[in-house]
C-alpha cells in the first residue's frame, strides 16, 4: 500500500468511545497494580497524523497521592504517567493524553494501568478495597487520519471495501442496473453474503445505488452489456 497521505483529499477526525472498541463497562482497576487493554485499529486506507486520548476516569480518595498514579501505554511504549491528586478524588476527570501518532500500526493496544498505594508503611494490603479507580466508556482515542491512496491490486481484496482493522458498521454501497436479470441479482447477494460474513460482529448494510458515489468505495455489478 502507499504510504504517502493522497494529496487534495481532506484529512478526518474520527472519535473512537471506548465502548466502540469493545469496552462497554467501565474498567474497574483494583488493588496495589492492575492494568486493562483496549484494542483499536486504524484502515489500511488512513494514516494517523495525530491522536489524543481523552480519558473520562475517577479514583480512591484514599490513595497516597504523591505515589499513586495512572500509566498509560501505546502498543507496550509508556506514553503517560497521569498523578492523581487530593482535590480531585471520588470526582470524575476529564483529561486530555497526547500520543504521539508514530506509535500508531494496523492494529493497535492502549494499556490503562493503575499503580496505587494507601499508605506507606510496609505492610500495605496490595488486595484492599482503598486501592481503586475507574475509567468511563466514555472516554475515547481521538485520531487525525489522512487518507493514503491504495494501488488497484485484487491481492488487496477484502480491502478496501472491507477492512478488518475497522471495527465500525460495514457501510458498503451496491451499484446495479435499473433492470437487474436474476444473474446480477444472484451474483449480488452471494457478494453480499461474503461480505456480511467478513463483518460479523460489526454488522453490515448494503444500499443499493445506480451510479457511483463520488465519495465512497462501492462494488458494481452487472455486465459489460449493463
Amino acid at each position: 500500500a502507499a504510504s504517502a497521505a493522497t494529496a487534495g483529499l481532506p484529512a478526518t477526525t474520527v472519535h473512537l468511545p471506548f465502548a466502540s472498541l469493545g469496552a462497554f463497562d467501565p474498567l474497574h482497576l483494583r488493588g496495589a497494580d492492575d492494568a486493562r487493554t483496549i484494542n483499536a485499529g486504524v484502515r489500511l486506507d488512513r494514516v494517523v497524523t495525530g491522536a489524543r486520548l481523552r480519558l473520562t476516569y475517577a479514583y480512591s480518595p484514599s490513595l497516597v497521592f504523591p505515589m499513586s498514579h495512572l500509566k498509560v501505554s501505546m502498543n507496550g511504549e509508556v506514553v503517560a504517567t497521569v498523578p492523581f491528586d487530593a482535590t480531585r478524588a471520588g470526582r470524575t476527570v476529564t483529561q486530555d493524553i497526547p500520543i504521539d501518532p508514530r506509535y500508531f500500526s494496523d492494529f493497535n493496544q492502549i494499556g490503562l494501568r493503575l499503580i496505587a498505594h494507601y499508605t506507606l508503611d510496609h505492610c500495605e494490603d496490595p488486595s484492599s478495597s482503598a486501592l481503586w479507580a475507574d475509567v468511563s466508556p466514555t472516554s475515547e482515542l481521538i485520531l487525525d487520519e489522512s487518507p493514503v491512496r491504495l494501488p488497484n491490486d485484487l491481492a488487496l481484496l477484502p480491502a478496501p471495501f472491507f477492512d478488518r482493522r475497522d471495527n465500525g458498521l460495514l457501510r458498503l454501497p451496491f451499484v446495479l442496473p435499473a433492470s437487474p436479470d436474476s444473474a446480477t441479482l444472484r451474483s449480488a447477494g452471494v457478494l453480499a453474503s461474503w461480505f456480511g460474513a467478513l463483518a460479523d460482529y460489526r454488522q453490515a448494510r448494503f444500499p443499493v445505488a445506480a451510479t457511483l458515489p463520488a465519495d465512497d468505495q462501492a462494488v458494481v455489478v452487472g455486465t459489460a452489456a449493463t
